[in-house]
């Protein structure tokens, strides 16, 4: 199995749930791992794929619930994609799910078709995620290597300040401005003042850019 495919667990105690859902996801060429219980799946927990992956859990299960199941991932502090079935058509509970962190919640009966477009879709939720992590991670690194000078004029372009109005606060010249700037674009690998301004909202530096 590659480590970069996909796994789906399904955890449920009905036999039959397990059964056919393991039966829909291999006909669909996903790589399916079912459990009876939330208490096993812990148990396994260490040496399972948890970085590519989705979980979908019954919210009524004896030991453990599903919602005890994502407070215990709560507690922590990783939650992955998770999407809760139910039979109760319990709509506090749906709400409770996901305010703190799973994914989608889905009331039996469901057909076919929403499940693996539930899944699907949280899978590639999970990919532009990670995507996202790694842009966040390389444009953090970039950022170090900028002077306290590029970094505060850096803060000050993309919050939209003039490089005029920048040289006369700063009481340097606009020429000196320019060159921070040239070099801050040229370290944070920034082709266009656009590039620049996203990389910043993602660094979370373009909020208060005078400081």
């Amino acid at each position: 199995m590659s480590k970069s495919e996909p796994i789906v667990y399904v955890i449920d105690d009905d036999t039959e749930v397990r059964k056919s859902l393991k039966l829909l996801f291999v006909s669909v060429n996903r790589t399916v791992v079912c459990y009876p219980d939330a208490i096993q799946f812990l148990t396994d927990i260490d040496n399972l794929e948890t970085e590519n992956c989705c979980i979908i859990v019954d919210v009524r299960m004896p030991g453990m619930t599903g919602i005890e199941l994502l407070a215990e991932f709560k507690q922590r502090g990783k939650i992955p994609p998770i999407i809760f079935i139910s039979g109760h058509g319990d709509i506090a509970m749906a709400v409770s799910a996901l305010k703190n962190g799973a994914t989608d919640f889905l009331t039996k009966p469901f057909s076919e078709e929403t499940l693996l477009e539930t899944v699907n879709s949280t899978l590639r939720q999970r990919d532009k995620l990670i995507t996202n992590q790694r842009d966040i991670l390389a444009y953090t690194d970039r950022y170090a290597t900028l002077t306290p000078r590029e970094k505060q004029i850096m803060q000050r372009v993309v919050g939209g300040d003039a490089n005029k109005v920048i040289a006369l606060d700063l009481n340097i010249t606009q020429r000196t401005v320019e060159l921070h700037r040239s070099n801050a674009m040229q370290k944070m690998q920034a082709k266009t003042f656009s590039d620049l301004v996203r990389m910043s909202i993602a660094l979370n530096n373009i909020d208060d850019p005078k400081n």
